[in-house]
């Protein structure tokens, strides 16, 4: 099976960008837990993000681009994906892109969330860091275990890898085939 990473980076400067995000929905965003129970816990209706606008420009991409790990998508973009692709367990919110002004940029966009971490990584053909939580080493090299890599998923995230997404081939071509913007792929080491 081949698999890609997904990292939410800009690929052009011409896009949008978003740097930070201080707020209580940052941790499931970032971790893969639950963001409908903060959602609605702070009586939010939606996910507001800060453009950057020294990194990045105003125009809209599919996929927002940040240092966050967040995969923010353009509403139709990501209805398209959950309609076709198999990303549970997850979750999906609104978000709303927010200007240096303070203004409301688009509202046109959604935070896809795959819930947890997948425990793929092949430690043998990885870099690791040495602590107890096995992650990969900063700027190390990392391969996923092939028997170990869901088949039933075509979004997730990978125990000890920090950022990023991995993505089924088929999720893939099926972007590529699109022509969605700012989304970059990178090859998998499977073993």
């Amino acid at each position: 099976m081949k698999v890609y990473r997904c990292e939410s980076k800009a690929t052009d400067r011409k896009y949008c960008f978003v740097s930070r995000h201080i707020s209580p929905f940052d941790g499931p965003m970032s971790e893969g837990k639950p963001l409908t129970p903060v959602l609605e816990k702070k009586g939010a209706s939606r996910v507001e993000l800060d453009l950057d606008e020294d990194r990045g420009g105003l125009e809209l991409p599919d996929l927002v681009g940040g240092r966050l790990n967040y995969l923010v998508m353009r509403n139709a973009v990501a209805a398209a994906i959950a309609a076709k692709f198999k990303l549970d367990p997850h979750d999906e919110a609104p978000v709303a892109l927010i200007n240096s002004k303070k203004r409301l940029h688009s509202g046109d966009y959604t935070v896809v969330n795959p819930h947890g971490h997948v425990d793929c990584l092949d430690p043998e053909q990885s870099e690791l860091d040495g602590s107890d939580e096995m992650f990969v080493r900063i700027f190390g090299k990392w391969a996923l275990k092939a028997s170990a890599i869901p088949k039933d998923r075509d979004i997730f995230r990978v125990q000890g890898l920090a950022s990023g997404y991995i993505f089924s081939e088929r999720l893939v071509d099926f972007i590529l085939e699109k022509k969605y913007t700012n989304f970059k792929f990178a090859d998998v080491t499977v073993s």
